[in-house]
């Protein structure tokens, strides 16, 4: 099972081993009980674009592969309440799961 840092900043790569970015986000929908994750942010040319999950072969410790040539994939369109785990949760204090004292999230583990 990944961690994110182990995500964050990994090249990402086509169904062709090209190099097609790296990822610099992940998002996940809140509204799961346990979130699976919706799309990763996809640096390339200084720009961010989003790509669905289910465009992914894989991603884990090993990589990050899509399932097909970057230009044949569409862009995942968020629905506006997606949450971003890097800027939005990792280096943020929030309440345990059982409420009783705050923590700081230093790393999330995907399982």
């Amino acid at each position: 099972m990944p961690f994110l840092s182990e995500l964050l900043n990994k090249t990402v790569y086509d169904s062709r081993n090209d190099s097609v970015g790296k990822c610099v986000e992940v998002y996940v929908n809140p509204s799961e009980r346990f979130p699976a994750v919706a799309a990763i942010g996809l640096q390339r040319g200084g720009q961010e674009y989003l790509l669905s999950a289910l465009d992914l072969l894989r991603m884990d410790n090993k990589g990050i592969v899509c399932n097909g040539r970057l230009r044949d994939l569409t862009l995942y369109e968020p629905k506006g309440d997606e949450i971003g785990l890097a800027k939005q949760v990792l280096d943020k204090q929030i309440i345990d799961i059982n409420g009783k004292r705050v923590v700081r999230v230093n790393e999330l583990q995907f399982a």
